[in-house]
């Protein structure tokens, strides 16, 4: 059995840095790319349930509602009130946005088009149930997960 000496591992180390580099750099790449895509205002067309509120205290989240990326915040906009219901922080990295608020983080899937914005979360977009006339949508592939889509202003 033949014994690698320090010379390997430090190559082997070399090429393990190397990678993680690399990969950071095309997350980097993958956020700097979709980032101008998303930034920008976007009103919301259709959601598979109704009436939704976001965590943690914003409603009623409707048809109307605009979302406002900036390049780095998320700002969610009530009917036509000109002040923010909340502000939250966001990155992207491959289909997922991770929106951010103090210790929180909630994970949304999305789809992004140049006009049309999907997300779908189980988390963030809750449902709010204190009001008894809830409507689901049957496409809505389990109760937990809500879809909502967005048009670009």
């Amino acid at each position: 059995m033949k014994c690698y000496g320090f010379k390997s591992l430090r190559g082997i180390l070399l090429l393990g840095l190397l990678s993680i580099g690399c990969a950071s750099a095309e997350m980097q790449v993958l956020e700097e790319a979709k980032a101008p895509l998303l930034t920008g205002e976007w009103v919301i067309t259709e959601q598979t349930a109704k009436p939704l509120f976001l965590v943690p205290s914003c409603k009623p989240i409707q048809e109307g509602t605009t979302f406002k990326f900036t390049p780095k915040t998320l700002e969610v906009y009530l009917g036509r009130s000109g002040v923010p219901c909340n502000v939250y922080n966001y990155v992207i990295t491959d289909n997922t946005i991770s929106i951010m608020k103090y210790d929180m983080i909630w994970l949304c899937k999305y789809k992004l088009t140049t006009n049309y914005l999907t997300l779908i979360s189980s988390n963030f977009l809750a449902l709010d149930d204190s009001n008894k006339s809830v409507i689901l949508d049957k496409r809505t592939s389990s109760v937990q997960d809500i879809m909502v889509t967005f048009k670009k202003k």
